[in-house]
């Protein structure tokens, strides 16, 4: 939390001032993710930093990407949620992210988890660390999830508040989605309804050199 209190009370102040009149870019859960859940987006599939890199292996799989080709309002959404992302600063975020949890609270659907990255990754390494920061100072108020495909950014050591759900390597101590034409038996099938399974949700307690793998069914 060291960076987070390094920025003065007086900037935060006048940063939250300034940004009180944008609304966080977000949507509640539908029937699949769940009620409890917020989703946010970093980016977008047509720009997406993975696939640019060749880092994604199903690029020609990718469900966000084939919404944004289907639907005309959505990719120009996530690009606002883009520009959003990075015009932002943290105690912004985290202070929007804050009011709508204490509020959820009233309501029949209390959320209880934060997704980012419905479609898009990491721009870059300080997408990684703002990320961390935010589920830090959500710690106590909600569980924070992404995935991602970028191997080449430092991903250990965020909080255990962060679950960071690996694709295409494995990383210890974080889950891996491995996409599969057809499930082994061998390992936790991905029951593509997050209202009925946690496992991307929340950090397990693996060891240092452990991982959990989940297949997913890829159509």
């Amino acid at each position: 939390m060291a960076v987070l209190e390094s920025i003065s009370t007086e900037y935060r102040k006048k940063a939250i001032e300034k940004h009180e009149k944008d609304k966080l870019l977000c949507k509640k859960g539908n029937y699949k993710i769940g009620k409890d859940t917020i989703i946010l987006n970093m980016g977008f599939a047509t720009h997406c930093p993975s696939a640019a890199r060749g880092l994604c292996k199903i690029v020609n799989k990718c469900y966000a990407l084939k919404a944004e080709k289907m639907y005309k309002a959505v990719l120009p959404y996530r690009e606002r949620q883009a520009d959003q992302w990075r015009r932002l600063p943290v105690c912004v975020y985290i202070e929007k992210l804050k009011r709508m949890i204490e509020k959820s609270k009233k309501g029949k659907h209390p959320i209880k988890y934060v997704r980012f990255n419905e479609s898009g990754d990491f721009y870059d390494q300080s997408c990684v660390l703002k990320l961390d920061l935010i589920a830090r100072a959500l710690k106590g108020l909600a569980k924070v999830y992404t995935y991602t495909a970028r191997r080449d950014l430092r991903i250990a050591g965020v909080c255990d508040n962060l679950n960071i759900v690996t694709s295409g390597f494995d990383l210890f101590g974080f889950t891996r989605f491995l996409p599969v034409k057809k499930a082994s038996g061998s390992r936790p099938l991905c029951p593509a309804d997050c209202t009925v399974c946690g496992m991307c949700k929340s950090r397990y307690n693996l060891r240092a050199n452990q991982s959990m793998i989940i297949e997913v069914i890829i159509h």
